[in-house]
């Protein structure tokens, strides 16, 4: 079942999940241990167990989440677990542009600039390959597409994340980190728990970085919903450390 992934929406939830005996369910919801053995249940059969889970607070759609497995735990905190089976899994929950791009912010504090711009370099790469992929699918390599009639999973690909990405950092490297962070404090404070589409984010991005489409060379154009930057990727590496400028200009060099 789909639901839309928006900060405008909200949703409630209860879950029974069926585990083979011997594993353990955890859910983003508050477990009710009263579920136990299946009894009579006609989709239970001998050796499994119910775990039961409700969510009364209303939550984001991205909040619903849920695992099975021969999990362990360890608190981390007085009100924090960390769970985990034996082999480790990543999990990606990267949402797009502005996750992307506060990613590596917070990646550049902890870690340093230069793992960061890395990380930009590896995101580019990653781009250019999804690019080729869909070069008989341009509609979809948009930051702003056309889905009538498709199935979202056809057409999944990091290109919203890093092209996103991109976007928001050329108008960082335009304006300056300091006038940018107070866009995002702004835009934040106006949007949050909304959702919006590009026609509102375009409108409130011109109206408080007055002439940001001719500094960047933004060029809207409503007739056939069609959105670009011409300049969006250039000075990528410009004011990072010489070694990692180094190794991202040789990752750009073998993909461009």
């Amino acid at each position: 079942m789909r639901a839309p992934s928006s900060p405008a929406w909200r949703v409630r939830f209860a879950a029974r999940v069926n585990v083979r005996r011997g594993l353990s369910a955890v859910m983003a919801a508050r477990w009710e241990p009263a579920a136990g053995e299946c009894g009579d249940a006609l989709w239970c059969a001998e050796g499994r167990e119910v775990e039961e889970f409700v969510m009364e607070q209303p939550v984001p759609p991205y909040l619903f989440a849920f695992a099975v497995g021969e999990l362990g735990f360890r608190e981390v905190g007085p009100r924090t677990k960390m769970y985990s089976e034996a082999v480790p899994t990543v999990l990606d929950a990267a949402a797009r542009g502005f996750t992307t791009y506060a990613e590596r912010r917070i990646v550049e504090v902890v870690q340093g600039k230069e793992r960061a711009i890395l990380n930009i370099g590896i995101g580019w790469r990653e781009l250019i390959k999804q690019m080729e992929r869909l070069k008989n699918q341009m509609e979809f390599t948009k930051l702003k597409t056309n889905q009538q009639g498709m199935d979202p999973d056809d057409i999944s690909s990091r290109v919203p994340y890093e092209k996103g990405f991109q976007f928001l950092w050329r108008i960082e490297r335009q304006i300056g980190r300091p006038a940018f962070d107070e866009f995002l404090l702004k835009y934040i404070a106006k949007f949050k728990f909304q959702s919006i589409d590009t026609d509102m984010f375009l409108d409130f991005l011109k109206a408080n970085i007055p002439g940001i489409e001719d500094q960047i060379d933004l060029e809207v154009r409503r007739d056939g919903e069609k959105m670009f930057a011409r300049r969006i990727f250039s000075e990528a590496c410009a004011g990072y450390h010489p070694i990692a400028k180094g190794v991202v200009e040789a990752i750009f060099a073998q993909n461009l």
